[in-house]
Order: structure tokens, then sequence, then C-alpha cells
């Protein structure tokens, strides 16, 4: 019970969720409350949110693995931070050009944990610019089956997990476990979106 609770509530604890993505879902709620606070007042909220990212910044830095570094120091929270300033960049950027979308390379495999993810979030927010400004500028066009995915995707990613360890059981059961692994993939990962896409 008092797991259903916690994982209810959406409280960082390891190892107590429903959900094999909801340990996520707690990040975020963290973050909306000190966004919630900037919206309340501009001026503490800025002065939480710049204390908090310091902070992080400074545990991936040192690689700490103290008290807070599972949750609320975190190098997962500096992902936010990058969202914020890749949203800032775009809301002033005047006169949109072309530019190489794909400039932004996943890198960082040999950093430790902290690093190798703000190495991550660095690579996807500079993708994510560069896309934005190639589909601002003319340059690519989004098919409506990808905006449609596109908005089902939080879904998506919510329920795919679950989804798919459910047809894994299935297939096994009706005995198609053994086919081709690279077949398989793509039946599961078919159904986990399907699974997203009914759940949208």
């Amino acid at each position: 019970v008092a797991d259903l609770l916690a994982s209810a509530a959406l409280l960082p604890l390891p190892e107590r969720h429903l959900l094999g993505v909801q340990w996520t879902l707690s990040f975020e709620m963290f973050f909306y409350l000190i966004f919630a606070s900037a919206v309340w007042n501009a001026r503490f909220g800025m002065a939480i949110g710049t204390l908090w990212f310091s902070a992080c910044a400074a545990a991936a830095l040192s690689d700490w693995d103290g008290p807070g570094s599972y949750f609320l120091l975190s190098s997962y929270n500096l992902l936010f931070l990058m969202g914020i300033i890749v949203a800032r960049i775009l809301a002033s950027t005047r006169g949109i050009g072309r530019v190489p979308a794909g400039a932004a390379v996943i890198w960082g495999v040999g950093f430790g944990k902290d690093l190798r993810t703000v190495a991550y979030g660095v690579a996807v927010a500079g993708l994510i610019f560069g896309l934005v400004r190639l589909e601002r500028s003319g340059a690519i066009t989004t098919p409506h089956w990808a905006t449609f995915l596109g908005n089902a995707s939080f879904a998506i990613y919510l329920v795919h997990v679950t989804v798919m360890a459910v047809a894994a059981k299935l297939l096994m059961t009706i005995g198609l476990s053994t086919i081709d692994s690279g077949v398989l993939v793509v039946i599961l990962v078919a159904m986990g979106t399907a699974g997203g896409v009914a759940a949208h």
C-alpha cells in the first residue's frame, strides 16, 4: 500500500513506481513546482531556479554522489535548463535561416554518468534547435502522421514499456518469441506505439 501511495504521489523514491518510466515524472513535477514559483513571483522563482540549476551543475562537474545526487541535484535536472535556453533563443531569433539540423552529434560516451547526461542533453538541445529552424525556414515540412505521433508522444512514452511487456508475454504464449530478433523488435515497437496512440 505504501508503494502504491508513493507511486501515485510521484514521490522520488527508487524502485517504487507502477510504470517503468514513472521516475521521470518526479523530476518533471519538481521542475513545475520551481516554474510555478516563478509565475507566482518572477524574482523569487528566478532566484530559486538559478540556485537550483547552479547546484545541479556543480554536482555534475564534481561527480557528486552524496545526499541529493539521486533527485534534487541530479544532472537530469539540467535538461530542463537546456530546454529553457533553446526556447528563449528561438523566441528571440529573427530572420530564421537554414542551418544544418544534424550538426549536433550524440557524444560523451567516455564521460561519467552525470557528464554523459549533460553531453547528451546539449546534443539533443542543438538538434531540436536546428530542426525548429529548418521547419520555420520552410526547408523541411512535417507530415500529418508525424505531427499526430508527436502529439501522442507523451502517452506513448508513458505506456510503451507496459504494453511491450504484455505483448512479449503474449508472443511467448502463442509461440512467436522464436522469430528473428529484428522482426520481434519491430513488432514490439509497433505494439508499444499503438498502445500509446490508443491511450492518447
